[in-house]
């Protein structure tokens, strides 16, 4: 932030080379690298319209990608390729894929929020979601503990829009999933149950 300004710019690892790409009025933006493009997204809330947007470095200007949608957050494929994205409803939320080449929008057939998924290198998607999904404002409800997921893992096929269970919770087993990450090499899943705090891997 620099004199009520929101500054966004690149550096390398020893804050040398900085070049600056834009300056904003607003000031909390949440920062992606998808490919060489850089997308800027408004914090989420259900009770307001979320704005996505793609910077053009060279130019140094903003394009907007996705907008005026309520509870908007987002996931940025590697490749930048695909946005995985969450809108509210009355009753919960819905998840579409954005194809960034051909703008395509699709349902994934399952509602899972973003922060609830991890990339692959071929952009595929291992996803924690799936249950019954309880009432409320997302993903507020969600971010502020009043709500919690009983969570099957998948793993989601982007081009083909087709999905996989690895997981489904067995009795007396409940993780509400997030902080995903994926060895790929050793085929393992890590993960957080937002519940207890405690660090979970799982084969995949």
């Amino acid at each position: 932030v620099d004199n009520g300004s929101s500054v966004l710019f690149t550096t390398t690892s020893t804050n040398t080379n900085r070049k600056e790409l834009l300056r904003s009025p607003f000031r909390e933006w949440l920062v992606s690298w998808g490919g060489k493009d850089i997308f800027l997204q408004t914090k989420a809330s259900g009770t307001a319209s979320g704005f996505l947007y793609q910077v053009d470095a060279a130019n140094k200007r903003l394009t907007r990608v996705l907008g005026d949608i309520k509870g908007l957050t987002t996931s940025i494929s590697p490749k930048g390729t695909y946005v995985l994205y969450s809108e509210s409803t009355t009753r919960g939320f819905v998840t579409r894929i954005l194809s960034t080449k051909t703008g395509i929008v699709r349902s994934i057939g399952n509602s899972i929020l973003p922060e609830k998924c991890a990339w692959l290198i071929d952009e595929d998607l291992i996803c924690a979601g799936g249950g019954t999904i309880p009432e409320g404002t997302y993903p507020d409800s969600w971010y502020a503990g009043t709500t919690t997921f009983s969570d099957q893992i998948f793993r989601i096929y982007t081009g083909a829009n087709i999905f996989d269970v690895l997981h489904t919770p067995t009795e007396g087993e409940s993780f509400d999933m997030t902080n995903l990450q994926v060895n790929e090499s050793l085929g393992l899943l890590y993960f957080i149950d937002k519940q207890s705090g405690i660090l979970w891997q799982f084969s995949l």
